[in-house]
């Protein structure tokens, strides 16, 4: 994927960027948080903007392995540092509170974190290839964000359950665009997305497959083919599996060049990575009576052979 200068909407005086280096970003120029404890202090504020929290309890959360007084000490150095990012926050103050809470004045800053949790949301539930344009438009406008892992180099239990969250968030917006560009017939677009989805989850069986029919939809059937080799290859060395039916189905049809069918209009639940239904394949009708014709001979064969078994028994001895 590409990777723009990330635009974040025009809604506030500066922007801090969380994801890969933090920075906060204010005009055309951009400033790096100067230590690792204030950087974990402004991100823990922003990610949880939505309270105000005690000092003391902010303190003992952002650096437990510390003493009680020592952690005290981290925050009041952490604080004054922020301080000192005046002209950068615009002309009022980043933080509120009193003596005993903060809570950041998320009105004063744009956040990228923010952004993509914003353009995500009206989108959660829907599958992508059922996702209105407007909605697409949005997403793909802050997929350029996620210039990396949220506040690398942070350790803390919080920090990295929030930087699972969100890079999770980021992998489905991606592959909400996978399917959202296949259905519109967005190839080249759609293969953009669906490489950085395997940038991130190599063994994703399921981009794995649309990636596939992206490359035949776009005219490149060996690509298509060799898409598979690399699904095949990655699922082998990070699973230790194979491929499931249902791509190397998929793998037939574009070797013997028989074309595709409609895109899938949704998933149904999914094992991590893998297809689990799709709405677009159905068998023949003939295909299916003959189906139902063998199953209902086979009934009939078991019920015969079981009355022939019964029938052939010695009755039982009297006592």
């Amino acid at each position: 994927m590409e990777r723009s200068q990330p635009e974040l909407s025009a809604r506030s005086c500066c922007a801090v960027l969380l994801l890969g280096r933090p920075c906060i970003r204010a005009g055309d120029s951009e400033v790096e948080l100067p230590g690792r404890r204030t950087k974990e202090l402004l991100g823990y504020l922003l990610l949880f903007r939505e309270r105000p929290h005690h000092r003391e309890v902010l303190a003992a959360t952002l650096w437990p392995e510390s003493s009680t007084a020592q952690s005290k000490k981290y925050l009041r150095q952490a604080l004054w540092h922020l301080g000192a990012f005046g002209t950068g926050l615009g002309d009022g103050q980043l933080l509120s509170g009193h003596s005993e809470w903060i809570q950041v004045d998320a009105r004063r800053v744009r956040l990228d974190v923010a952004e993509l949790e914003d353009a995500f949301a009206p989108v959660r539930l829907v599958p992508g290839e059922q996702i209105e344009p407007e909605a697409a438009v949005a997403l793909k406008r802050v997929a350029p964000l996620y210039r990396g892992d949220l506040l690398e180099g942070c350790y803390q239990d919080w920090c990295v359950y929030e930087r699972e969250r969100v890079k999770a968030l980021y992998l489905s917006l991606l592959e909400k665009l996978l399917a959202y560009c296949e259905v519109h017939a967005e190839p080249e677009e759609g293969l953009i997305y669906g490489e950085e989805l395997l940038r991130h989850e190599r063994a994703h069986e399921r981009a794995h497959w649309r990636l596939m029919r992206l490359h035949y939809q776009a005219g490149d059937r060996t690509a298509a083919l060799r898409q598979f080799e690399r699904c095949r290859e990655a699922l082998k060395e990070e699973l230790q599996t194979a491929p499931g039916e249902r791509i190397h189905n998929l793998y037939e049809q574009i070797r013997s060049d028989a074309g595709l069918g409609a895109p899938p209009r949704r998933w149904g639940p999914t094992t991590p990575g893998g297809p689990d239904r799709d709405d677009s394949v159905h068998p023949a009708p003939n295909a299916l009576e003959q189906a139902l014709d063998a199953l209902s001979l086979a009934s009939k064969l078991v019920e015969e052979a079981i009355r022939a078994a019964r029938s052939a028994q010695p009755p039982p001895s009297l006592p």
